[in-house]
């Protein structure tokens, strides 16, 4: 897998997490 890719999911994922926290 290409990081750029591996850092997209991880920047959703992140997104996801902190709107499910709000």
């Amino acid at each position: 897998m290409s990081s750029s890719l591996r850092r997209f999911i991880v920047s959703v994922c992140s997104d996801k997490y902190l709107n499910a926290d709000v």
